[in-house]
């Protein structure tokens, strides 16, 4: 089963913008009028660790909206902090809570934001974008929690070993050369379920490509039977892709990621695949350990007789954690 993350909670304080209700019980018809409410949208950042993962939970900016039951923008209100108030009619009302995200316009109703795109360009290290809502029914003051989740899957590696089994290269010069995720999907929808349409570095590494997708220029040999223990984290939007494609055309395909090795000077790719990706989930490889040469192709993943892995959960929301043997 899997378990909601908390992320970040918006709690919303609702209060009367004139005086206070002298009745708490008011009326259907008196709850759906045009009177006024003030909702104070404060969103906490919760400490995090100082690691290369710093600032996941980071709020930098916060956008509020407030849609009326048939989907219509009653109010709206951003701000470049931690805390927003809005003007809203009362009555029932679904809120929403963006973070981290550019200005969104043209927002009418809860279908435009819905289907309102997100690009992985719009987030970056330590600040990321979290979309979340929740159905409020606005009588008083009263507090609310909406809790919000980052668009982005994050995928690690965190332990490569050097463990040939073949003599002839237990003294050879294993150096790593850079790690980056292949076939990252670009793109989102904040309301979910799109299929991608921006993909980044399908089928080799790209020249220009998102921070967020690689670490280059590291340049660490790793001797026999040692190890690299940095841990190095990426980040895309989701991809469902289905099922995989060995086309040297592009088509959508498993995301996957790439650890590029030189042996003696010769290049040679460990892609790990990552099936289905989701958004707000973390995929984990725990270690990858090399025991024989890899593929020429950072697309072309290493056959099942030369591999194996493991998959476990790890915290965000289920994923996937991995050793993985090549």
């Amino acid at each position: 089963m899997k378990k909601n993350l908390f992320i970040a909670a918006a709690v919303l304080t609702l209060c009367t913008a004139a005086c206070t209700l002298e009745k708490t019980d008011v009326s259907s018809e008196s709850r759906t009028s045009d009177r006024t409410v003030v909702l104070k949208v404060s969103v906490p950042c919760p400490v995090t660790k100082a690691t290369d993962s710093e600032g996941e939970e980071t709020v930098g900016s916060l956008q509020v909206f407030v849609f009326r039951p048939d989907g219509t923008l009653d109010a709206s209100s951003s701000a470049e902090a931690s805390e927003v108030s809005v003007s809203c009619t009362a009555g029932q009302k679904k809120v929403v809570a963006v973070v981290n995200a550019p200005q969104l316009s043209d927002i009418h109703d809860l279908t435009s934001l819905e289907q309102s795109v997100s690009l992985l360009s719009d987030n970056s290290k330590g600040r990321y974008v979290m979309y979340g809502k929740k159905d409020v029914d606005v009588v008083g003051s009263v507090p609310v929690t909406v809790e919000v989740a980052r668009l982005v899957a994050r995928v690690s590696i965190h332990k490569i070993t050097n463990a040939f089994t073949l003599e002839q290269y237990q003294d050879a010069t294993v150096e790593l050369v850079r790690i980056f995720l292949l076939n990252a999907a670009g793109d989102v929808q904040y309301g979910g379920g799109s299929q991608p349409s921006v993909w980044h570095n399908t089928l080799t590494l790209k020249n220009e490509v998102p921070g967020l997708l690689q670490s280059e220029g590291i340049n660490e040999q790793i001797a026999y039977n040692t190890s690299y223990s940095q841990p190095h984290y990426f980040y895309c939007y989701p991809n469902p892709t289905e099922a995989d494609s060995s086309e040297e055309d592009w088509s959508p395909r498993y995301s996957r990621l790439v650890v590029e090795i030189s042996v003696d000077g010769q290049t040679y790719y460990y892609p790990v695949s990552v099936p289905g990706i989701l958004g707000n989930h973390k995929y984990e490889i725990t270690e990858l350990k090399i025991t024989r040469l890899g593929s020429e192709s950072p697309d072309i993943p290493v056959s099942v007789h030369e591999a194996s892995f493991t998959v476990t959960v790890d915290q965000w929301d289920d994923g996937m954690s991995s050793a993985v043997e090549i």
